[in-house]
């Protein structure tokens, strides 16, 4: 009887069956998709934040600006470097040197922040903020900037920037819901 050797080639193999690359390109999809969902909430979230913590950033240079320069700074909203009364114009910080809470042709402007994203809503219970040379409030100007989002999936709270009488400044949370 003659013996039959079996022999065995090992070659590598290249490349995968079509069950492995559904399985493969299904699991990537999924990831994908879930990734997309949170990475639009994730943007939302992201501006509102960083339109605030811009905003508060520039109150409190306003603030350093007049203790500093021992001048009257002003906050207010603006059309063509004049106050208005909508923050949902730019908002322009300038030195008020006359005190008269409103922009001369001579008096410096400071900084110019774009307006929320179309939709957005900023509001100040105030038509202005004015800080003194020794950093506090003109006047009874204390109140909190409000911002929400027009996007109503979000259901966040609104971000608040809190001004005192005495100049103190906080960026906070709000507690309440946007409508």
């Amino acid at each position: 009887m003659k013996a039959q050797s079996l022999v065995y080639t090992h070659h590598a193999t290249l490349g995968m069956t079509l069950v492995e690359l559904m399985v493969a390109i299904s699991i990537a999809a999924i990831l994908i998709s879930i990734a997309l969902f949170s990475f639009g909430d994730l943007q939302l979230t992201n501006r509102r934040t960083n339109y605030m913590q811009t905003l508060h950033r520039n109150v409190m240079s306003a603030r350093t600006y007049a203790i500093y320069h021992n001048q009257f700074v002003r906050i207010c909203p603006s059309i063509a470097q004049q106050c208005t009364d909508s923050w949902q114009n730019d908002i322009m910080i300038f030195v008020d040197e006359n005190k008269d809470q409103q922009r001369n042709t001579n008096e410096q402007i400071l900084r110019v922040i774009s307006p929320p994203r179309s939709g957005d809503n900023i509001s100040y219970s105030r038509t202005g903020v004015s800080f003194k040379p020794t950093g506090m409030l003109l006047g009874f100007n204390n109140g909190s900037f409000v911002y929400c989002s027009a996007e109503p999936k979000l259901n966040q709270p609104a971000m608040r920037i809190t001004v005192s009488l005495v100049g103190r400044i906080r960026l906070l949370e709000d507690s309440d819901k946007c409508n």
